[in-house]
């Protein structure tokens, strides 16, 4: 479920030309009984691996200039198909 929600931002993203996909996991808080699974990082880097086998895929966190007195670290899974 977690790949099909961003499947089509990653071929818009493809379309234009790009060579990577970074997906941005937002952890939340979902009311159910009995409540979900945890999914880790390293689940999602498993099973991104295997539904996109000939790309590389991993967990990355890399400080990003915002302006010339901010930055951000940026934290997500790097799916790269170059």
């Amino acid at each position: 479920m977690i790949i099909q929600g961003f499947v089509h931002d990653l071929q818009r993203v493809a379309i234009t030309g790009k060579t990577q996909y970074i997906y941005t996991h937002i952890p939340g808080r979902i009311s159910s009984n009995p409540p979900p699974p945890t999914i880790t990082n390293d689940d999602l880097v498993s099973a991104f691996q295997r539904k996109f086998p000939d790309c590389d895929v991993s967990y990355q966190e890399t400080w990003v200039d915002v302006d010339s007195n901010n930055r951000v670290l940026k934290k997500g899974i790097v799916i790269d198909w170059t």
